[in-house]
């Protein structure tokens, strides 16, 4: 069964195969991302997409639907990418407080350095604004679903208790990746570890 998050552009299904094995599709999405990076996602068109791919409109219709298409597409991708690398930072025998403080560190890192999400932060807060709602957007509760799944599997915590946790780091995590009026320089990586290192024991503690 294929996890999906619904989304303003339709569902987003992240276990399914990405691009299906076709390099044409994801060569349009490789160039795609970076016309959404330098235009924005409103302000781009399917014309011009499939301008910088080198095909006619049409047979950029055979690939994507819309421009709707292209950009759940890419949602996709980007998401499956960085759980894969997220997964591979799992140390089964770590002390949980040290996977939870270098998760920490990646997925802040990772998502403040991302250029298509710093931008539509920038220039089009709207268009994601629907993922990061608090308890509702789509993204953050198949985030959160991920991460209780993780806290039960590695710690004694209760459901409710798991969830909480999970709920909480959450928000942290969203609040320091769009955020840039702060004292920490969360784009540092020994401010963003010395920061965690004092915030998350407190956390699972508690």
């Amino acid at each position: 069964m294929s996890t999906t998050s619904v989304t303003p552009w339709g569902p987003i299904p992240f276990d399914d195969p990405p691009d299906g094995g076709d390099s044409a599709r994801s060569r349009i999405l490789d160039l795609a991302y970076a016309r959404f990076c330098e235009d924005g996602i409103s302000a781009t068109t399917m014309s011009q997409l499939a301008a910088d791919a080198g095909i006619s409109r049409q047979w950029l219709y055979r690939y994507f639907e819309n421009r709707d298409a292209v950009v759940t597409a890419l949602l996709a991708r980007e998401s499956r990418r960085f759980v894969a690398e997220l997964m591979l930072r799992d140390r089964p025998d770590a002390p949980f407080v040290d996977v939870v403080i270098d998760a920490f560190d990646y997925v802040v890192g990772a998502l403040r350095a991302h250029a298509l999400l710093q931008r539509v932060l920038v220039t089009e807060p709207e268009t994601v604004a629907p993922f990061l709602a608090s308890g509702t957007g789509p993204l953050l509760q198949v985030a959160t679903e991920t991460a209780v799944a993780a806290i039960r599997q590695r710690t004694a915590l209760t459901p409710a208790e798991a969830r909480a946790v999970a709920e909480t780091l959450l928000r942290l995590v969203l609040s320091v990746v769009v955020n840039n009026h702060t004292t920490i320089d969360f784009d540092d990586t020994r401010q963003r570890r010395a920061y965690a290192q004092r915030i998350i024991p407190r956390l699972l503690a508690a």
